[in-house]
């Protein structure tokens, strides 16, 4: 965290020297929570999903459907869905299994299988050949969320040069929540 504070303070006094005005890096502290959608907004997202499914979408459009899809039929909590693997699909992906974590819970999870929905199905029946595709260029995991682009943030190699993580890296909880989150609009 120090690192990043001190990377914000290096670009604030580039910009200070330049005569530009600061940065608003980031979105400032906690998330708000937004209002629970009411059932005429979930109808109308279902029915964007399904239109979505029938035409050509991008490799983050088609994860995006099915993490979506699937919050819909079964409301995991980020940490749930990134926890999520490929054997917690049923055959036929007629169903996920989902270890459930409650926030400050000290007792177990009601663990179970949830159905999906007929659009679930089809949105996970449209990820997994990607998310196949993704992961074998990055050597494997059995997680089912991963990234459809290289990581941003790489590693650093031997030489001090950041590469870039391929396609296929699974998704850490904060990687999910930020990949599913709208974008804030840019502040003058």
């Amino acid at each position: 965290m120090a690192t990043n504070e001190a990377r914000a303070q290096c670009l604030d006094l580039l910009h200070e020297a330049s005569g530009l005005p600061a940065l608003q890096l980031g979105a400032g502290g906690r998330v708000k929570p937004q209002p629970t959608p009411d059932f005429a907004g979930l109808v109308a997202l279902r029915r964007q999903l399904d239109q979505d499914l029938g035409g050509a979408m991008s490799p983050g459009r088609t994860r995006l459907t099915a993490v979506l899809a699937l919050v819909l039929d079964v409301a995991p909590r980020a940490g749930e869905l990134v926890a999520m693997r490929l054997s917690h699909l049923a055959p036929e992906n007629t169903a996920v299994y989902v270890q459930r974590c409650p926030q400050h819970s000290t007792g177990e999870g009601d663990d179970d299988w949830f159905e999906l929905s007929e659009i679930g199905r089809a949105a996970v029946e449209h990820w997994l050949p990607l998310r196949a595709q993704l992961v074998e260029r990055a050597h494997g995991t059995s997680k089912l969320w991963v990234s459809p682009h290289p990581d941003h943030d790489g590693v650093l190699d031997a030489n001090n040069h950041t590469v870039l993580r391929p396609p296929g890296i699974p998704l850490p909880e904060k990687g999910c929540s930020s990949a599913t989150a709208p974008t804030a609009p840019a502040t003058a």
